[in-house]
């Protein structure tokens, strides 16, 4: 198992006030070429038998820092606009392109879903249901499958150890561990993944 970290759907390297500590590149076009492709290569790693990407807390994130850079009176507290969804919308797009690009088309793709946060204070859970419920439309446009993981933890947030959004080892990353394997045997079971009519 390989896990690329991105920085959310950020679209450009010029933006020195998003997260100005965190090592770049920042965008996941450059992150592939330049970072995960070549320690996949070094490693001599193949192509992956299953990838399950997902995109949301850290554009929640940018579009607040952004609107505080531009001193924008819409704040990170405001639900996102149709401007700020349609964006992360064709971001989500470009993302799925660049993984076909790279591994074609017969290798499946999944998305996982939003879990909640802890509270919903500065409507934080509100802006995280916006981009998941776009997520979830352009998954079932392109065909693309849904790893629910988060649709599993109603009631569980008394087990995040930033008291934010992070999950601390315990029955729910077993759970996403359990439901990975899960769904990695059957994209690599012969016509499983095609043939198979399934909605979980």
């Amino acid at each position: 198992m390989v896990n690329w970290f991105l920085y959310g759907m950020v679209d450009s390297e010029d933006f020195g006030w998003f997260r100005n500590t965190e090592e770049r590149p920042i965008t996941f076009e450059k992150r592939f070429d330049e970072v995960m492709i070549p320690l996949m290569r070094q490693e001599k790693l193949r192509n992956p038998d299953l990838i399950i990407e997902t995109s949301l807390f850290w554009d929640d994130n940018f579009f607040d820092i952004r609107s505080k850079h531009m001193n924008s009176s819409h704040s990170g507290s405001s639900p996102l606009t149709y401007s700020e969804i349609n964006w992360h919308r064709s971001r989500v797009h470009a993302l799925i392109a660049k993984t076909r690009q790279l591994y074609g088309v017969k290798v499946p793709i999944m998305f996982r879903t939003r879990h909640l946060r802890k509270d919903n204070r500065w409507n934080r859970v509100l802006r995280i249901f916006q981009l998941d419920q776009s997520v979830r439309a352009i998954a079932e446009e392109l065909g693309i499958k849904l790893f629910d993981w988060g649709g599993n933890l109603e009631g569980q947030t008394d087990m995040f150890y930033d008291d934010d959004q992070h999950f601390k080892n315990g029955p729910a990353t077993w759970l996403a561990g359990d439901m990975m394997l899960f769904y990695l045997k059957r994209a690599v079971t012969a016509g499983c993944w095609q043939c198979h009519q399934w909605r979980d």
